[in-house]
């Protein structure tokens, strides 16, 4: 049977109220609702993998760095589109993605760099006179050669 427009307004009012909100809370906390709704992110997350992908980045941008998307995008652009660091424009992964550079300390980011930058600053824990005093040690250029070495009997 249709509903008329009475019906359907005290429906709509009926659905904002606290009550049944509380309702819904209730019902969304229990096992059946917990499942229920399990089931539909699911089914949205493989109906729509490119939309999730777009979701995540743009929560995480913004719980990490602080950053929007529109934001993100323009410092990218502002580098040239390239790695801010050694200025490759290959993210160095498979799965395409650039890597956001951050102070640890104040939590400011600095650029966008490719993967290999970002490990390398890592790994050198953000400390610049570790990474010149490996500058240093690759321009010495001394090869280690086995026949240097003097066996002794």
């Amino acid at each position: 049977m249709p509903q008329s427009e009475a019906e359907r307004t005290y429906q709509r009012e009926y659905a904002r109220t606290e009550k049944r909100k509380a309702v819904r809370r209730r019902y969304n906390q229990s096992e059946g609702g917990q499942a229920k709704n399990s089931a539909q992110c699911a089914r949205w997350r493989a109906a729509n993998p490119h939309k999730l992908v777009r979701v995540w980045r743009k929560y995480d941008l913004k719980r990490h760095y602080g950053l929007t998307l529109d934001e993100w995008n323009e410092l990218f652009t502002s580098q040239g589109l390239k790695c801010a660091a050694c200025g490759s424009s290959d993210p160095g992964r498979k799965s395409g993605h650039w890597s956001t550079d951050h102070c640890h300390t104040t939590d400011h980011v600095r650029g966008i760099l490719c993967n290999g930058c970002n490990i390398a600053l890592g790994q050198a824990k953000d400390n610049p006179a570790t990474l010149r005093a490996l500058a240093d040690y690759l321009e010495r250029g001394q090869l280690w050669h086995r026949s240097r070495m003097t066996v002794s009997s």
